[in-house]
C-alpha cells in the first residue's frame, strides 16, 4: 500500500513543480486550479487531471492558490527606499521664477497642482481665500475661492481643487458646492463659474484628497476606501472597505494624482508605506498595491460622535504629496517617525529633498533631488517641469527642469 502512495506523491510532485510552473507561464493557472476544485467537488469537467490528482492539489496548493488571488499586491523590498535602492539619484537643474512685484504672500502652500501654465496652490488656514493661482506666464499671483456664504463663495475652511486637463477647467469646492472654472477666465477681474453642483452620494461623502480623471472624480469617503463619482451621470461608485472597518477612515487616508489623459490613477497612504495604481478595465476597477507595513495612527470616536487620530510614538509620515503626467508617477515620501522620544511633534526632519519617480505599472525610475525638502509637488502633464513648494518659514515656488528619462 506504501507503494502506491510513494506513486501518487511522485506524481501530484510532478505537477507540482513541473506541469504548474509551465502553467503560471502561459497564464492558465486559475483555469488548472478551477479545474481540479470541479474534479474534486465530483462536478463533471473536460480535463485531463484525475480526481486524484485535482484533491491533492486543492490540499497542497490551498497556501499557494490565496497567493494568487491577492497576487494584486506587491512588496519589493524590506522598504519603499529599499525598492528603489538599485536606481540612481538625479540632481535636477532649477529654473529661477520670481512673483510680479506686489503679489500677496504665500502662507503655507500645503498642496499644489498644475493646469495650462497656471499653478494652483491650496492654503487651507489663510483668513479670507483657500487658494491662490499663480500665472507662470507673467508672474501673477492672485487669491481665489473667496470665504463666505455668497454667492460662489466657499462654506468650509478645508477646500480642495480638481483639475480638468481635457476640458481646460479648474473645479474648486468645500465639500458641500463646487464651482467649475475655465482656466481661460481664471485671471480676469471676477471670473464666473461656468457651473456648480454638489455630490450626491447616499449618506456616504468624499474626505480628504481627491482628483479627477476622465469625467469621474476619485477618492476615499468615510465608509470606503476608494470611491469614485461620475458628473455626467451622478453615479456614485465605492470600492474596498478601510482595515479595521469606517470608524478607521482617518487612519487611512491617501493622496492621489490622476494620469492627465487615461483613467489612471495612483495614491499613496500617509500613515503606513503602501502606494497602490487604480486602472479601469471592462467598466471595472482594478487595484494594485505595493505595501511595507501596517497603519500605526490609531481612531477613536469622542462622545459627540465625531473622531479624533489618536497619536503614539510609532506614527510616521509615509506619503504626503504626489503627481502625475502621461509618463510617470512622483511621490513624495518621508517614512520618518511624526514623533520624538518624549512624544512631542518633530519640527524638523520630516519633509525629503528627494521625489521618487515610477512608471505607471509600478516600477521605479528615477530619485529626483530637489537640492532642499519641499512639502507638496506637482507636474505638468507632459513632465517637462516639476514644481514644490519649499519647507521655509515664508514658503516659495520652485520649479525644476525634469530629466530626459521622463520622455
Amino acid at each position: 500500500m506504501w507503494m502506491l502512495y510513494v506513486v501518487i506523491l511522485m506524481a501530484n510532485l510532478y505537477h507540482l513543480f513541473v506541469r504548474l510552473p509551465l502553467i503560471l507561464i502561459t497564464g492558465n493557472t486559475m483555469a488548472y486550479l478551477t479545474c481540479a476544485l470541479l474534479k474534486s467537488m465530483d462536478v463533471p469537467v473536460v480535463s485531463n487531471l484525475t480526481k486524484l490528482e485535482g484533491v491533492f492539489l486543492l490540499r497542497i496548493l490551498g497556501a499557494f492558490f490565496c497567493l494568487l488571488v491577492s497576487c494584486q499586491e506587491f512588496k519589493k523590498g524590506d522598504s519603499f527606499e529599499d525598492y528603489f535602492s538599485a536606481i540612481k539619484e538625479i540632481q535636477l537643474e532649477r529654473i529661477q521664477f520670481e512673483v510680479a512685484d506686489g503679489s500677496p504672500f504665500f502662507g503655507n502652500m500645503y498642496i499644489l497642482g498644475y493646469i495650462d501654465s497656471v499653478v494652483v496652490v491650496n492654503e487651507y488656514l489663510t483668513n479670507d481665500y483657500t487658494f491662490k493661482l499663480i500665472d507662470l506666464k507673467t508672474g501673477a499671483v492672485k487669491n481665489f475661492g473667496k470665504r463666505g456664504e455668497g454667492p460662489n463663495e466657499l462654506v468650509a475652511e478645508g477646500g480642495y481643487f480638481l483639475t480638468d486637463y481635457q476640458n481646460n477647467q479648474l473645479i474648486i469646492g468645500d465639500g458641500l458646492f463646487n464651482y467649475t472654472y475655465s482656466v481661460e477666465d481664471l485671471f480676469k477681474e471676477n471670473p464666473q463659474p461656468l457651473n456648480s453642483f454638489t455630490f450626491e452620494t447616499n449618506g456616504d461623502r468624499f474626505i480628504g484628497a481627491r482628483v479627477f480623471a476622465k469625467g469621474k472624480v476619485i477618492g476615499s469617503t468615510y465608509l470606503h476606501q476608494f470611491a469614485s463619482y461620475t458628473l455626467a451621470t451622478k453615479q456614485f461608485e465605492t470600492h474596498g472597505d478601510y482595515p479595521g472597518g469606517e470608524s478607521q477612515s482617518l487612519a487611512h487616508q491617501a493622496y492621489y494624482c490622476a494620469h492627465p489623459t487615461e483613467a489612471k490613477i495612483a495614491y499613496g497612504v500617509r500613515a503606513y508605506p503602501e502606494f497602490g495604481i487604480l486602472t479601469e478595465k471592462d467598466d471595472k476597477l482594478q487595484i494594485q498595491k505595493w505595501n511595507w507595513g501596517e497603519d500605526y495612527i490609531q481612531v477613536e470616536e469622542l462622545s459627540d460622535g465625531t473622531r479624533s487620530a489618536v497619536g503614539s510614538l510609532d506614527e510616521e509620515l509615509n506619503f504626503f504629496s504626489s503627481s502625475g503626467s502621461k509618463s510617470s508617477i512622483f511621490f513624495l515620501f518621508s517614512g520618518k517617525k511624526v514623533r520624538q522620544a518624549d512624544g512631542q511633534i518633530r519640527k524638523s526632519g520630516l519633509l525629503p529633498s528627494q521625489v521618487y519617480q515610477l512608471d505607471w505599472e509600478g516600477n521605479p525610475r528615477a530619485i529626483l533631488n530637489l537640492g532642499q525638502p519641499v512639502k507638496a509637488i506637482a507636474v505638468d502633464p507632459d513632465g517637462q517641469l516639476l514644481f514644490a513648494s519649499s519647507a521655509a518659514r515664508d514658503p516659495e515656488l520652485l520649479i525644476y527642469k525634469l530629466p530626459s528619462n521622463e520622455n
